[in-house]
């Protein structure tokens, strides 16, 4: 399954969503990818804090961005049981491009 959590407005718990649901998937014993598709990077701030908590993550990170992202997460999406794109909070092409790979878009609103 392919999640996006994302939107147009930034500071509604985006990457908190995307984190969490994250290290959900990993308790059910799921193979996760955790895409950073956000020029903030915070998931990759969040993935660098984890990887200094515990001796593993116990998932894969990258950081994707651009129009090329539904190729990449596409190319990548038969190596993992879930990939879970976390966005900015604009409308991106990032985000564009997430949309037309994703089997699930979430949309925080505060």
């Amino acid at each position: 399954m392919i999640y996006t959590i994302g939107g147009i407005k930034g500071g509604s718990s985006k990457t908190t969503i995307a984190t969490n649901l994250v290290v959900f998937l990993l308790q059910q014993k799921r193979k996760v990818l955790l895409v950073d598709a956000d020029d903030q990077a915070s998931a990759a701030s969040f993935t660098d804090v984890r990887s200094q908590l515990h001796d593993a993550v116990g998932y894969e990170m990258q950081q994707l961005t651009g129009r090329t992202l539904h190729q990449q997460v596409f190319a990548l999406a038969g190596e993992y049981d879930d990939i879970v794109i976390d966005t900015g909070g604009r409308d991106t092409v990032s985000q564009r491009a997430a949309l037309t790979v994703s089997d699930v878009f979430l949309v925080p609103f505060a």
